[in-house]
């Protein structure tokens, strides 16, 4: 058997084909290349391979050209790409007139780790809102409208799992928005209403204070459309000041 240590192959005009044999000349005899390994090559510009390229190693690309445009940057691909394992990318993440889909293979509980040095951001240009819905709602779970204002079609729990909905913010929108009517017991405003009108067709939120001693210590509010509850208890130490506030909804 003949040991081939070095093959060059120079001025290659046509395209090499998957049915091309080489054969190599040696003390005059051809010896047929069934298979050719390249280590170490260097290929001039451009190199274009017509078929497949599978390469058992890792890949590195020394080009530092940042990508500005889907035809621009280091590695550029007309189409798609598939990845098997984990990706790192150290630079930003630009998607380009399409949508991103996270799928965590039908796995409950998938998680998304968001990392910042000191903040996370989203943002929207000034004419979009944000909205999250998940694989089967037909309306949005999570919207926030271009004024900052944020809407949940369902409920917000803490670490604890305890419910935390936006009835004080849903309440201040409707307090300042529709009619409301105050009612005062003794000097002490003991409850607010906040109607769709002036004609009350509809109630929207009732607030109920109560006090002791002269001090608030509690103050319950309903969402009288979605039947949600906030109670807030005030305590205060033996100098009147106030000590602990709490939450519970229901």
């Amino acid at each position: 058997m003949s040991k081939i240590d070095q093959i060059r192959l120079k001025n290659i005009t046509e395209a090499l084909k998957p049915t091309d044999i080489f054969a190599v000349y040696r003390d005059k005899t051809w010896i047929p290349v069934k298979g050719l390994r390249f280590d170490n090559l260097i290929f001039g510009d451009p190199t274009i391979l017509e078929t497949n390229l599978q390469v058992n190693g890792y890949v590195k690309v020394t080009d530092t050209d940042p990508a500005t445009s889907s035809t621009t940057g280091a590695f550029q691909c007309d189409g798609g790409i598939s990845v098997d394992a984990a990706s790192w990318f150290g630079g930003d993440l630009l998607l380009e007139g399409g949508d991103l889909t996270l799928d965590h293979g039908g796995l409950v509980n998938a998680v998304i780790n968001l990392h910042g040095s000191t903040e996370f951001l989203i943002r929207a240009t000034a004419t979009d809102t944000f909205q999250i819905r998940d694989k089967t709602a037909a309306a949005n779970r999570m919207t926030i409208d271009t004024s900052g204002d944020t809407t949940f079609s369902g409920n917000v729990s803490d670490d604890s799992g305890n419910v935390r909905n936006n009835i004080d913010t849903e309440f201040l929108k409707a307090y300042t928005t529709y009619y409301t009517e105050y009612t005062y017991t003794s000097g002490d405003l003991t409850q607010v209403d906040v109607w769709d009108s002036a004609g009350k067709t509809t109630k929207l939120f009732t607030k109920v204070l109560a006090y002791t001693t002269g001090n608030l210590t509690s103050v319950t509010l309903t969402d009288e459309v979605n039947s949600n509850t906030l109670t807030k208890t005030l305590t205060y130490d033996g100098s009147g000041n106030l000590d602990t506030l709490t939450r519970s909804y229901s």
